[in-house]
């Protein structure tokens, strides 16, 4: 391909995730389960031959941080409109977290979060923004065990969600900073390993409802 085509391609495949999103947040609002991926964007687009890859994958000594590089010739307007979204979720998740502290349980609260993450990985997924993809991906996996109530919203899980908040702001202010064409080609990388850790072991039940329960009192000695 070459990069009017990969465009045209790219373009087409937007319309076709835009379509998927506004199907996702509806049956997300009504309570129905979101519609699987369609299986166009479920294969990355093709680079033209030459070009620098969308996305670096080999992980560096950073704590696991993974090294994205920029297509800014073939993707300058669909990063921008990227951008541009991701913000406006960025600063959504924020206004969301200290309204979980709160109320832990407040069911519009925890579906907003779900909402935002939700589309932040769609967007970076589409953009081949591997780490960010990742690490939104866990995140809204998180988000959706509070909203099944296997896991409630306490300070840990909320420090979470403004550590990944941080983590993929750090990204979208690289990437916006590449775009108006400062430090153009030089890897993006961001630590996200003890974050993915850390949010592993909650998914693995290490801090789970059970764990805020209220110990039992202890049984008054029998008189003698």
């Amino acid at each position: 391909l070459d990069a009017g085509e990969l465009a045209a391609d790219a373009i087409k495949r937007l319309g076709t995730w835009a379509c998927w999103m506004r199907e996702a947040l509806t049956a997300d609002t009504q309570g129905r389960s979101i519609p699987a991926l369609p299986e166009a964007l479920t294969a990355l687009p093709t680079a033209p031959q030459g070009a620098p890859p969308l996305a670096a994958l080999p992980p560096d000594e950073n704590e696991g941080g993974e090294s994205l590089l920029l297509n800014i010739a073939s993707n300058a307007d669909l990063l921008r409109e990227f951008v541009a979204e991701a913000q406006e979720h960025l600063h959504q998740i924020e206004l969301d977290a200290l309204e979980l502290e709160k109320d832990p349980a407040d069911a519009g609260t925890l579906n907003s979060l779900f909402r935002s993450f939700h589309t932040l990985k769609g967007g970076s997924g589409f953009l081949n923004l591997l780490p960010m993809n990742r690490l939104a991906h866990q995140l809204e996996a998180l988000l959706d065990l509070t909203r099944q109530g296997k896991l409630i919203a306490h300070g840990d899980v909320i420090d979470i969600i403004l550590d990944g908040r941080d983590a993929l702001r750090q990204f979208v202010t690289e990437i916006d900073r590449q775009l108006g064409g400062q430090d153009q080609g030089t890897p993006i990388v961001v630590p996200t390993g003890k974050l993915l850790s850390r949010i592993e072991a909650l998914q693995q039940g290490e801090v789970a409802v059970q764990a805020l329960a209220p110990e039992p009192a202890a049984a008054s000695p029998a008189a003698p």
